[in-house]
């Protein structure tokens, strides 16, 4: 099959992550795989790439890229009176232009969802891997990503979770495509610790959604009743700080790094106030640790009490007596060990490809 896959960026975030790891997978099975990007100077190792040419981005609609001194100024009036125009317009300006012939062609967000509709090439699907308007507080913005999902096109979720909101929001029932994790990667390393030390380990984005101040005040607590413990944060720079919950910042790590980072903690926890199915409280489970996580968007792995503990989001007073509860009870934290390395190793990327490739197939019958 000739596939190809429309992005408006190949960054470092999860979503990015996982269609790089599909795209690979599907490479790996004979298929002609490609992706469309309006991302100048990214590379996908690899991968072949579609990207606007430089001339055109300066030709075609003069107005995103003026020439001249005036019309910059009135650009930059407009962007300012009409931020959905320059946001909107940046990510999905001709990439529907680009897009190669090909047998399927998959948006991977919202703001793809518009230009593979648009471009009339092959089979047409989105794969969502979040309820995006949710991101967004600019009300224009969050109309267009909520008017993606009543586009024709063959829609796949990544989670129970987006399944649901799916089902509730638009009445459509969605098939459900898990992510994965490489387990040549996350498995449980030997690790130096420090018996008398508690390590506990968070994942920090400053998205008010990720709940990282509601990290903050759940570890105010634990320090408060609890002595010697660290607190490691790795992920994005510019994050809040309280003297109150002081924490060692790692920042960004390779795969093989974060492993053995969570191998040398003594549990993980995610206070997220959503999410879609996140790869953190996974990896950290095929690593060996204890996880702590919140409830919407996990359902796919996480269960309480038996692999994790799960807590409901913006609580945290219920998170820290978690984290409390996997630091002082041996007990529970073997039993949670054991079992979550079980659970992660359900979770392989070539399920995920027989799934993805196999409604690829089915779709052209």
């Amino acid at each position: 099959m000739k596939i190809n896959y429309v992005m408006t960026g190949i960054g470092q975030s999860g979503g990015s992550y996982v269609i790089l790891e599909i795209i690979r997978g599907l490479l790996a099975r004979g298929h002609d795989v490609t992706i469309t990007t309006n991302n100048y100077g990214q590379r996908a190792e690899g991968i072949k790439l579609f990207t606007p040419n430089k001339l055109i981005d300066h030709l075609e609609y003069p107005i995103f890229s003026p020439p001249n001194v005036l019309l910059r100024a009135v650009r930059k009036i407009a962007v300012t009176l009409f931020p959905i125009y320059s946001e909107v317009t940046r990510k999905i300006r001709f990439l529907d232009a680009i897009v190669p012939d090909c047998d399927i062609n998959v948006a991977t967000d919202c703001f793809s969802a518009y230009p593979v509709f648009k471009s009339q090439k092959g089979m047409k699907f989105y794969h969502m891997q979040h309820y995006e308007p949710i991101f967004y507080d600019n009300p224009n913005i969050k109309e267009l990503a909520k008017s993606t999902y009543t586009l024709p096109l063959n829609k796949i979720v990544n989670s129970i979770w987006l399944k649901g909101q799916m089902k509730e929001k638009y009445g459509i029932e969605l098939p459900v495509i898990n992510p994965a994790i490489n387990h040549r990667e996350f498995y449980p390393r030997e690790a130096r610790r420090t018996p008398s030390i508690k390590r506990v380990l968070c994942y920090g984005r400053k998205d008010q959604w990720k709940g990282f101040k509601d990290a903050i005040d759940a570890m105010k607590i634990v320090f408060k009743e609890l002595k010697d413990v660290e607190w490691i944060v790795y992920g994005f720079p510019s994050l809040p700080w309280s003297p109150d919950a002081p924490y060692r910042h790692v920042g960004y790590l390779d795969h093989d790094k974060l492993a053995e980072l969570y191998s040398s903690a003594d549990m993980f926890f995610l206070p997220s106030w959503h999410e879609s199915f996140p790869l953190q409280p996974l990896e950290a489970m095929a690593c060996g640790i204890p996880v702590v996580t919140t409830q919407f968007g996990t359902e796919d792995y996480a269960v309480h009490e038996e692999n994790s503990l799960v807590v409901p989001p913006r609580k945290p007073e219920i998170m820290a007596d978690s984290i409390i509860r996997i630091l002082t009870d041996d007990k529970l934290a073997g039993k949670l060990r054991e079992e979550g390395v079980g659970t992660a190793k359900k979770f392989t990327w070539d399920k995920t490809v027989d799934k993805i490739e196999e409604l690829f197939k089915n779709a052209l019958k």
